[in-house]
């Protein structure tokens, strides 16, 4: 995958699941318009009637680039949106979501994907959805930059960090470090030195995402170097 990524390649992903082709309103060989985004991104905050607040989730998933949002910036204009506060307010909302609770979880009828799973499989689907959209709005300017900036957002997310990877689940803890690798290595164009260090030094300094982390390395470490028991 990093090969794919250095050859040009940044919206390569990898997920649990089959990507939900039929949920994107445009071709994949086509990149999403600028109404589309604004639109998927007004939905977070105020998901459509009659659509639960993890479809739109998902449905944002499908028609945003796992490299991040194509209009991240705002355009000049009296009547043009502020994508900013779009992209900030989407990334509030994510985080203050939780599959985790019971009365959270959607039942298997909701959404013809989750059919036949047990509750703890669907919360897992719907938090590895929910750090995948996480990542893409990280990888805007905005996003970025909204980590140390706007009150909350790091307490919230290094709680869900810690919570999620806490699960032992493969494909949740790939979504959750790839999208924590964002807010340490910029995706947007013209990255702030001074936000990257910012960003860096404050994820460093939870003592509790960095014990995670090390059982995290320890664990894959010693399953993969020896898989067969030793006589």
């Amino acid at each position: 995958m990093d090969g794919v990524r250095a050859s040009g390649n940044q919206c390569v992903s990898v997920r649990s699941t089959k990507s939900r082709r039929s949920l994107r309103i445009q071709p994949t060989s086509v990149p999403s318009s600028e109404e589309i985004e604004s639109m998927h991104l007004r939905f977070l905050r105020q998901p459509p009637e009659d659509i639960s607040f993890w479809e739109v989730v998902e449905r944002f998933n499908a028609n945003v680039a796992y490299s991040g949002l194509v209009h991240a910036v705002s355009q000049d204009g009296i009547f043009t949106e502020n994508k900013e506060r779009l992209i900030k307010d989407a990334l509030i909302v994510l985080l203050s979501r939780c599959p985790s609770t019971p009365r959270s979880v959607p039942s298997s009828g909701d959404f013809v994907y989750w059919k036949g799973l047990s509750d703890r499989e669907i919360r897992l689907q719907l938090e590895e959805g929910r750090f995948q959209a996480i990542r893409r709005l990280v990888a805007s300017k905005a996003g970025f930059e909204a980590f140390t900036q706007l009150p909350g957002v790091r307490e919230n997310l290094g709680r869900a960090v810690v919570a999620a990877l806490a699960q032992n689940d493969d494909a949740l803890t790939h979504a959750v470090i790839d999208a924590v690798n964002t807010l340490m290595q910029p995706m947007h164009e013209s990255p702030d030195l001074r936000q990257e260090q910012l960003n860096k030094a404050s994820i460093m300094s939870s003592a509790s995402f960095m014990r995670q982390l090390v059982n995290l390395f320890t664990l894959h470490t010693v399953s993969y170097a020896c898989p067969f028991p030793i006589a």
